[in-house]
């Protein structure tokens, strides 16, 4: 690991900054047939492109990003370092009896990219490469460390992503510098295939259930089709109520859950309704004078954030539309709403239901053994069982968005 030095201010005491020991890399590879003639990482999503979203996510990672290109034209993100997927070491080419035409570097594939950004990794120290292809439009840098420390723990020359489907991405995941002889006999083999990459090293495979993500993070653009059906899908977050009666765990459930997503990349927002009236401000500020002295309402923002106070009467429903930045909105209470909901219980409280079973998805409990009041076909969970709750809400998150 590299080390700098940074200074909060000029009176504070320095700070060490450890730099990652792997490199993050995006694979730009070049224009693509099936988008006509046009890169897959300059296809615009959202205020964006697919491509500068990825690049701003490894990015928060700290760690030294290499941009693995094929084209002279494509444009490099200021501060990474370029590399072009050509001149495989040791005059290595695709003999004839590959099976397939190849009429140079380019037509290499993403394992080409791979060994040269290893190559340039195991030149400056590095243990290995984080590499992604330029087509994940949902990705998150949270991913990153999971499977690297994955790849430490149980000593892997690989990590790679597998979703809930069996579905293995090997163009996404972590590749150490020990692959580097593998690839590099492969290359000269003729097998540019990276799958069969994995049966020649100690390769690992870590599964987004495992890690507590959602599928859609591993989501690509291949075709058109999947471009304009990704382009035309509803933006709006995903609304989920935890409800049940008065000290039931609603709030415990809430923090567990907005723990586990928020670890997970998910950008979550929670909606609470209070049953007595509350001060959202406080003797002393410039908010409270102004409201003292007659204001109906007060708005007080910097420059990360804000907060509005009004005297109306609102509905968790309406403030949903405060939060169109979220991919995820968690709401306590709203019992009777048409929201999906995780209805709570806890023995030392009313052990009737609260809402229309047709709307909960799950029922979570503190006590064990059958209980005849929990209709069938709906899961009944511990309270101490985060992991299986959290995943219930990264399923509804792939339905919802997918």
């Amino acid at each position: 690991m590299t080390r700098d030095i940074i200074r909060s201010d000029k009176n504070s005491r320095p700070q060490e900054k450890i730099q990652p020991d792997y490199a993050c890399v995006l694979l730009a590879g070049g224009r693509s047939s099936r988008m006509g003639g046009r890169s897959k990482a300059d296809l615009s999503f959202e205020d964006t492109t697919i491509g500068r979203h990825i690049e701003d996510e490894m990015e928060k990672t700290g760690a030294l990003c290499f941009y693995s290109y094929r084209e002279e034209t494509c444009r490099i993100p200021e501060g990474w370092i370029p590399v072009k997927d050509e001149n495989i070491p040791d005059g290595s080419a695709v003999p004839e009896s590959a099976g397939r035409e190849v009429e140079g570097p380019a037509a290499l594939g993403p394992i080409a990219g791979i060994c040269r950004t290893l190559e340039e990794a195991e030149k400056r120290g590095l243990c290995g490469v984080y590499v992604s292809p330029c087509d994940l439009p949902y990705f998150r840098h949270q991913m990153i460390p999971m499977v690297q420390a994955d790849a430490r723990a149980g000593g892997y020359d690989a990590v790679l992503w597998e979703t809930r489907d069996g579905r293995r991405h090997y163009t996404c995941g972590f590749y150490s510098t020990r692959c580097l002889p593998a690839i590099r006999k492969m290359l000269k083999g003729g097998d540019l295939r990276l799958r069969n990459l994995a049966s020649r090293v100690k390769a690992g495979f870590l599964s987004t259930e495992k890690a507590g993500i959602p599928d859609l993070y591993l989501t690509n653009v291949n075709t058109m089709e999947q471009y304009e059906k990704l382009i035309s899908a509803k933006k709006d977050p995903l609304v989920l109520c935890v409800c049940g009666w008065k000290d039931s765990g609603k709030t415990t459930l809430l923090l567990e859950l907005v723990r586990r997503v928020t670890a997970a990349g998910i950008k979550a927002a929670v909606i609470k309704h209070d049953g007595h009236d509350f001060e959202a401000d406080y003797p002393g500020t410039d908010s409270f004078r102004m409201k003292q002295a007659g204001a109906y309402g007060t708005a007080v923002f910097s420059e990360k954030k804000l907060e509005i106070v009004k005297e109306v009467k609102v509905s968790a429903g309406d403030l949903v539309s405060c939060f169109p930045e979220a991919d995820l909105i968690l709401i306590e209470g709203e019992k009777n709403s048409s929201y999906p909901k995780i209805e709570t219980f806890r023995s030392g409280s009313e052990r009737r239901l609260s809402a229309d079973p047709a709307t909960v998805l799950a029922y979570v409990r503190d006590w064990e053994g059958e209980d005849g009041m929990f209709p069938e076909g709906i899961p009944v969970l511990q309270n101490t069982d985060g992991r299986r709750i959290c995943e219930l809400v990264l399923r509804q998150l792939d339905q919802h968005v997918l």
